[in-house]
């Protein structure tokens, strides 16, 4: 692929794609790596908090359901009782990190190429 064309639009999508295939398991490490790899986008994990939750407590509850997925894939057993409540809290608890994590992307987006995602229009 030379520096100039259209290549960029096949190689950049193949080349995200190969990346996330590559990921296996969503761990604090990996979701870190990948980010880094693809957005130029450090340590992304240890940028996420909220209240009572800071950035230590964020990876090891990523890398704790990692194991737990583990266990209920591969074993077919779980650390414990497995039940809606704890669904729900794992659900919460996801829609959290996955919100923060969106905000740091695109802050990092805006910061670094001056793209945002939801461009507001001229008035």
């Amino acid at each position: 692929m030379g520096a100039g064309g259209d290549g960029w639009k096949t190689f950049t999508p193949a080349y995200v794609q190969k990346e996330v295939d590559a990921l296996n398991a969503p761990t604090s490490g990996n979701v870190n790596t990948l980010l880094e790899r693809i957005l130029d986008l450090p340590q992304a994990v240890q940028q996420c908090t909220w209240q009572g939750m800071p950035a230590e407590r964020v990876a090891s509850h990523l890398d704790l359901f990692n194991t737990i997925r583990g266990e209920a894939v591969h074993r077919g057993t779980t650390p414990g009782r497995l039940n809606i409540g704890g669904a729900r809290d794992w659900h919460q608890w996801f829609t959290r990190l996955a919100d923060r994590l969106d905000s740091l992307i695109d802050a990092h987006r805006l910061a670094r190429h001056q793209l945002a995602l939801n461009p507001v229009p001229d008035a």
